[in-house]
């Protein structure tokens, strides 16, 4: 299970660890974004530190309706206790996790200012 909270502005989050190349780990906080389609983004300078290879360029097409072309990168995230090989998108601005990494996943939110977010796995089908 993953564990987060909701912050003042009604935003919820949950921190992940991640690896670099040189076996450091730095946790990185993540906002939930259920209207993201992706499994994960970060900012160029995260993305610069962990010397992720790059996969692909895609044009994104974000809520208020202005597209975005971005790289993305090939990383691994420890996902509900295994690691899972994950398609990363820089772009500026805070991490988020979309719902391709939630699939499989119940998501749990209380939502208010500090409350509790719950992502667990859904058993298996």
């Amino acid at each position: 299970m993953h564990y987060g909270v909701v912050h003042g502005g009604l935003e919820a989050s949950i921190p992940l660890d991640l690896a670099a190349p040189d076996g450091s780990r730095v946790e990185v906080d993540f906002a939930i974004d259920t209207g993201f389609a992706e499994e994960m983004t970060l900012p160029p300078d995260i993305i610069d530190q962990f010397n992720l290879p790059t996969f692909r360029q895609l044009t994104l097409t974000m809520a208020d309706g202005a597209a975005y072309d971005g790289d993305t990168y090939v990383g691994s995230q420890r996902w509900h206790s295994r690691v899972r090989e994950i398609e990363v998108i820089s772009v500026d601005g805070d991490p988020l996790i979309g719902m391709r990494l939630l699939s499989g996943s119940n998501l749990s939110i209380d939502a208010e200012p500090g409350g509790a977010v719950t992502v667990s796995e859904l058993a298996a089908r």
